[in-house]
């Protein structure tokens, strides 16, 4: 498996973007998901970064 950045406007999320849409088209998902909304995306940058200096 590999992860990948899904910042707006990022290569990995448009292509998050399109697969989703083809996972609909075929049924998959009853309509499209915004993982946005489920997604914690607060400690992006520092795993971007490679920082692993805590934060509290």
């Amino acid at each position: 498996m590999t992860l990948i950045p899904v910042n707006p406007g990022s290569p990995g999320f448009e292509k998050e973007i399109t697969a989703t849409e083809k996972l609909v088209k075929a049924g998959f998902y009853p309509c499209p998901v915004d993982f946005a909304t489920v997604v914690d995306g607060r400690y992006a940058e520092q795993i971007l970064s490679g920082d692993k200096t805590p934060n509290n």
